[in-house]
């Protein structure tokens, strides 16, 4: 437990507090004997075990602090199996959280009109802004999650400690202005875990457990808008006030808050540069360094380190590849898409279930159980597809198939969409129809939007591995950005055009994009054979 428990941000506030010898690490202990290959720069590189910062001492004139051994127990790769369910556990939790809190309004929202004077449009905000603020937010914390100085958990710390202060005022304030801009910065707050939560699963999950292990956070992150609507629903039914839901979100983020300070640390470069400013304090030597430092100093004398070069890779970079680059285009446009379909639910469901069907806020809420439930039947052919068309080839003789093979569940998901979207559009206008039919129809969308957002998300990984995470940082803005309005124009688009009409159309969209995925995957490898992004990946 006290190993653990060092390794947390609770643990590092209890050594800030109380000294290091409260929960030393194995540096900081009597007897500690520092290994032959810190200590000499003979050291073979397959020492140094199987991670990516990983030291090639033969190609520097000092050693670089890294593992101990192939099974050190400080590599996240290596952690004992409870430790990592733990890390997933509050990982998908937050994540879950994070997204329930977006929709846990909604029923309030429908309220907020005849308490404030205010248009649908406006009081639609306090969904729209929030999903604008995941945007927005991740465009900052994503990159600083990848610096080793700061590590995975700092930006978590701060979000949720953020993002639970301003749900406090939330329900405190008295005025629409207020209620929004502290929405907007929700969601800001909320960016940490929905950008940077993938990355931290992936920093302890084996290669070929990473799909399932991610597949399983997508559910959580699916799962969470769904589970708002029910939780508000019953209160606003049982006759609680509309600021109720937002006192909701508090009851939800407070354990979350406490179970992110028991998170451990993942990040390999992190823990490494920890470690090496360890063994320095150990043994007076200032030449031992972590493969950060040593990277950072070679920038330095060279005058190629900037400090506005990560803000550069950041901001500008991720922009240049999707006006140059036809397939990363294409794919943002797709999940952009997507996800606005998504988000419609919100704005369309009760005009198919309250104002056609009679259910009432709570009776509506459980409808969209129909997410999780699409969401998790999707897994078994994307599962399976992973086990037998990926995996077993790669065990059987190495073959690593090409980045555009990622794209073949994709394939039937973008044609499953619009058959969802165009059953949910002309079932759900009547009332003589039974409700489940267009519920049928929204759970084929869920379940084509889990696969297709794995899908492309594995692509452009894997096709430019150089640029992803600043490219999924960008893909996430526009997304969240054309989200939120897609969620302000939802009442006057229904309201011209009918559920029918108004769905039609973003399905009529979404056969467009079925015909580009099926491009994509067949002219992919041409494009990337173009592109000078993948060329220097």
């Amino acid at each position: 437990m006290r190993t653990y428990l060092r390794e947390v941000p609770l643990g590092q506030l209890i050594r800030l507090l109380g000294g290091k010898r409260v929960l030393p690490f194995p540096e900081e202990q009597n007897g500690f004997s520092i290994p032959t290959s810190i200590m000499s720069a003979d050291c073979e590189p397959g020492n140094t075990g199987d991670n990516v910062y990983a030291l090639e001492s033969a190609r520097v004139s000092r050693p670089i602090v890294t593992w101990y051994s192939a099974d050190d127990p400080e590599n996240p790769k290596n952690w004992p199996g409870w430790k990592k369910a733990v890390v997933y556990l509050i990982i998908c939790f937050y994540a879950a959280i994070s997204q329930a809190s977006v929709s846990i309004f909604t029923p309030s929202q429908m309220l907020l009109p005849a308490i404030f004077d205010i248009s649908i449009t406006v009081s639609s905000l306090g969904l729209g802004l929030f999903v604008f603020g995941y945007g927005a937010g991740g465009l900052l914390l994503s990159p600083l999650s990848e610096i080793p100085v700061i590590g995975r958990n700092p930006p978590y710390v701060v979000s949720i400690t953020c993002f639970t202060l301003f749900a406090i005022g939330a329900p405190l304030t008295n005025t629409i202005a207020g209620i929004l801009i502290l929405r907007w910065l929700q969601g800001v707050m909320a960016a940490a875990i929905l950008n940077t939560g993938g990355a931290s699963l992936a920093d302890i999950t084996t290669m070929y457990e990473l799909p399932y292990g991610m597949y399983s956070w997508a559910v959580f992150a699916f799962v969470g808008p769904a589970i708002g609507p029910i939780i508000s629903g019953f209160t606003i039914d049982a006759g609680y006030s509309w600021r109720f839901p937002l006192w909701e979100i508090v009851f939800l983020a407070a354990p979350t808050l406490i179970l992110v300070f028991l998170l451990p640390e993942t990040s390999a470069p992190r823990i490494l540069y920890a470690r090496a400013q360890r063994l320095r304090q150990l043994t007076q030597d200032p030449g031992l360094r972590s493969q950060y430092e040593v990277q950072r100093e070679k920038e330095e004398t060279t005058g190629k380190r900037s400090a506005l070069k990560p803000l550069y890779s950041a901001l500008i970079i991720p922009w240049k590849i999707h006006a140059l680059d036809p397939s990363i285009l294409f794919t943002t446009v797709y999940c952009c898409l997507v996800y606005c379909s998504y988000y419609l639910y919100f704005e369309v469901f009760p005009l198919v279930y309250m104002d056609q069907h009679g259910m009432s806020v709570s009776q509506m809420g459980l409808v969209y159980l129909c997410v999780p439930v699409g969401t998790f039947l999707a897994a078994i052919p994307y599962f399976a597809f992973i086990h037998w068309q990926v995996h077993a080839p790669m065990r059987r003789d190495g073959t690593v198939p090409e980045p555009e093979h990622r794209l073949v569940p994709a394939l039937g998901a973008s044609i499953i969409i619009p058959v969802g979207l165009f059953l949910f559009a002309w079932t759900g206008r009547s009332a003589h129809i039974h409700w489940i039919v267009p519920t049928v129809g929204a759970m084929l969308v869920a379940g084509g939007n889990a696969i297709i957002f794995q899908s492309i998300y594995v692509y452009v990984a894997l096709a430019y591995p150089r640029y992803a995470a600043s490219l999924f940082g960008c893909n996430g803005f526009i997304r969240a950005t054309v989200a939120c309005g897609a969620v302000l124009v939802a009442q006057p688009l229904y309201n011209g055009l009918g559920i029918a009409g108004g769905t039609s159309l973003v399905a009529g969209l979404c056969c467009l994009c079925t015909l580009g995925m099926f491009a994509l995957y067949h002219f992919g490898a041409a494009l990337r054979a173009r592109s000078r992004f993948t060329a220097k990946s």
